[in-house]
């Protein structure tokens, strides 16, 4: 159930009709999800279900004005949709010059690979109800609550809890090594000179060559690393580039330099969450990118390109966190300086990928909403009409396997958590490239796989690698990609998904 100390903070009303205190759950908040994944009781579930789903009609009016305004911007600079204007750089529409809409099919075909998935572990969430003795077909707002009950079920000692073994202190001191063996490079603590960082919670690294760690002259990049929750803070995770790489008037180079930003527990030793830690690799990996470019041009420096290009870097540090040769040396409990059981961490990715065809389903259908949205205009600029065109993404995704076909008592589609426009804020600043984050979440898996999967120090896949970073975005392709695992690339071949598709099943523990 909802826990006591949740509950103490809840804002409470005397309902004189029933005689009783009611505690109020506001829609889209840790409480209401709490509710979703914990209490036993359907009927609750099915209420606080029902109310994150409905649309804030203020948010949503204005997000029906700003499609019509970036129409008729687009329409302005000659684009046939927003959506054209907004990947007009893109790797993936550049890779297949001859489709007529790279997006929609990559988005089809990664829905009909994962389908099949989709439906085996909604049956298996419908077989833990029967077991469970709980009546009636399985409902929409049952998901959530049988996921926490089979992964309570299968692995009782693995929690969504922070845990010693992960610690920002310790995940930094893993990449270190990780650039020493891989890159060659170092990254060491300097003191920052005076006025030069905005906080003194704000700790200054730079990247060396390993035979000149005291030699400032031989900075390759410079990081200001400011990993710590405070109150005056605005964004939990986010990588700031301050000054590009670029060829200086006297022939020399601009050292970039780069901002890290997060809101962690305010302790190097503090423990951290499994979806802590992975953030803390994924903007590392746009962290790297910035320090080891060497660009020409400070425009195509590191992060300073289109985003399904930029995203692979950060997907692929991600999967360093489930690597027993990375992660064991380093995850060491601060306590008792035990290092975390490889059993442990083989568990802790086990319970993550329970469900991992539905939880890849979410992000696609954020990027299928978001595609929708700005790849042609609403047929009346309504609230309805965005609603409408929506609805119709769903219905013309596949025909091989219908999102609005009936599953149960509801739509296929209904069991996923599609997103509500007006609460999915990703549509104000993507507009049009949420499908980077599917893109690269399956290229990253196929680059892994065939790379550092099992061999995190790789060094002949690192030295492929460190190229690819050093020229920042200055030579965007898909291609450059698909040729980190040293095969080529031509323009117009696949998408590949396999290894996003292994990536989602579960393994066996043990």
């Amino acid at each position: 159930e909802v826990p006591k100390a949740m509950l103490a903070s809840l804002p409470r009303q005397y309902d004189v009709s029933r005689g009783e205190e009611m505690v109020q759950i506001v829609p889209d908040t840790l409480a209401a999800r709490t509710v979703l994944r914990s209490v036993t009781d359907p009927a609750i579930r099915k209420d606080v279900f029902n109310r994150s789903r409905e649309e804030n009609p203020a948010v949503a009016q204005k997000l029906v004005e700003l499609l019509e305004v970036r129409r008729e911007l687009a329409d302005h600079r000659g684009y046939k949709s927003w959506a054209h204007y907004s990947r007009r750089d893109s790797v993936l529409v550049h890779h297949f010059p001859e489709k007529e809409d790279a997006v929609q099919d990559l988005l089809r075909d990664t829905w009909d690979a994962l389908a099949p998935g989709i439906k085996g572990e909604l049956e298996g969430l419908a077989k833990i109800k029967n077991q469970a003795g709980l009546q009636g077909a399985l409902e929409p707002w049952d998901v959530e609550f049988l996921i926490q009950q089979q992964r309570r079920l299968l692995l009782p000692n693995v929690t969504e809890d922070a845990i010693p073994y992960f610690t920002f202190g310790n995940i930094l001191r893993a990449v270190q090594e990780l650039l020493m063996k891989v890159f060659n490079v170092a990254l060491v603590h300097a003191e920052p000179h005076e006025s030069e960082v905005w906080h003194g919670a704000v700790y200054k690294f730079v990247l060396r060559p390993p035979e000149a760690t005291e030699d400032s002259s031989a900075d390759l990049g410079v990081l200001y690393l400011d990993p710590f929750r405070s109150a005056s803070k605005m964004v939990s995770a986010a990588q700031f580039t301050v000054r590009g790489s670029k060829i200086l008037a006297d022939g020399s180079r601009q050292v970039p330099r780069t901002a890290l930003v997060m809101g962690l527990p305010p302790s190097l030793d503090a423990p951290l969450s499994t979806a802590e830690a992975l953030t803390v690799l994924h903007e590392l990996g746009h962290t790297v990118h910035s320090l080891l470019s060497k660009t020409a041009l400070q425009h195509v420096s590191g992060t300073r390109g289109t985003v399904d290009f930029v995203e692979f870097p950060s997907h692929l540090f991600e999967h360093f966190l489930f690597e027993p040769e990375f992660m064991c040396a380093h995850a060491i409990d601060p306590k008792t300086q035990k290092p975390i059981p490889e059993q442990l961490l083989h568990d802790i990715q086990h319970r993550r990928k329970l469900v991992g065809h539905i939880e890849m389903s979410n992000t696609l259908l954020h990027s299928l909403v978001d595609h929708s949205l700005y790849v042609k205009p609403l047929q009346s600029s309504t609230i309805a009409g965005m609603q409408s065109a929506v609805d119709a993404s769903y219905a013309s995704l596949s025909k091989d396997h219908d999102l609005t076909g009936a599953y149960g008592n509801h739509r296929l589609v209904d069991f996923l958590s599609p997103p509500v426009p007006s609460k999915f804020d990703h549509l104000v600043h993507y507009s049009g490239t949420y499908f980077c984050y599917l893109l690269d979440k399956a290229l990253s898996c196929h680059v892994w796989d065939r790379t550092f999967k099992g061999d995190p120090y790789n060094k002949q896949a690192g030295d492929r690698l460190r190229n690819f970073l050093e020229l920042g975005s200055s030579e965007p392709r898909l291609g450059a990609i698909l040729e980190l695992t040293g095969e080529s690339a031509p323009p117009g071949s696949p998408v590949p998904l396999e290894a996003l598709l292994q990536d989602c099943r579960a393994q066996d523990s043990g």
